[in-house]
């Protein structure tokens, strides 16, 4: 290899090119970095919501079994809102410090859960889960039961 003095055409022309190569891997590294890191936070943001689907799923389902318990005991029930608290455990403080509590209640640790009786239909319950309780962040699960008319009044267990 020629050494060429430091002053040189060729010299300044190296290390224009070694400038160049460290520029277009340092971009190709950012840009590798960054579409990581839109992974991890798609993958979150996936996982986060699967979790709020399942919770309103079981919210859903206890709101079934409440309003056929209701409706059991009482032939004139039409049905209930009801707030039912809920605790992630799995959680951070970080998570929970960035929300926006509203008249004291933190939207993230309840669901809503509809109870209704279908009109038409004194047997069959509707009832719609809403989990978490936030405006703009939530999933909505719906079931309808259609109960057995035969069923004698529950114990008072609840």
């Amino acid at each position: 290899m020629i050494a060429y003095p430091p002053g040189s055409r060729r010299a300044g022309g190296r290390r224009a090119v070694a400038l160049a190569v460290a520029l277009v891997t340092l971009l190709v590294v950012s840009l590798v970095a960054a579409a990581v890191m839109q992974s991890l936070v798609t993958a979150h943001r996936q996982s986060r919501h699967e979790g709020w689907a399942l919770q309103a799923e079981w919210l859903a389902e206890a709101g079934l079994a409440r309003g056929e318990w209701q409706m059991a005991r009482d032939e004139a029930y039409t049905g209930e809102t009801w707030l039912a608290p809920v605790t992630d455990i799995a959680e951070t403080t970080e998570e929970i410090a960035g929300r926006e509590i509203v008249d004291g209640t933190d939207p993230f640790a309840q669901g809503r859960v509809t109870i209704r009786v279908a009109a038409g239909s004194p047997r069959k319950l509707i009832v719609e889960a809403l989990y978490p309780d936030a405006e703009h962040q939530r999933v909505k699960v719906r079931r309808e039961r259609e109960l057995d008319t035969s069923s004698d009044a529950p114990e008072d267990s609840l």
